[in-house]
């Protein structure tokens, strides 16, 4: 339930002010591409510059559920 962008945005809001990171380029991958926009607009001082990579208008519907079959797939850990 917590694998959302709202939630990934407000842990890396959290890391740059722990870091005491004000103004940042991020790069973002996939996903990370939607975070960096997503940062843009939750903090729109802080991204300076952004360098986006794989990401596209739309996420065809078997992608995204390839995705979501991965997440909630609960994890087994023997130890």
């Amino acid at each position: 339930m917590s694998y959302t962008p709202r939630t990934y945005i407000d842990d890396i809001g959290a890391v740059l002010a722990t870091l005491n990171l004000h103004r940042v380029v991020a790069i973002g991958t996939s996903l990370g591409g939607f975070l960096v926009m997503g940062m843009a607009v939750a903090m729109p001082g802080a991204i300076v510059g952004a360098v986006l990579n794989d990401i596209g208008p739309n996420v065809p519907p078997g992608g995204l559920e390839k995705i979501l079959d991965y997440v909630r797939a609960a994890p087994f850990f023997p130890d």
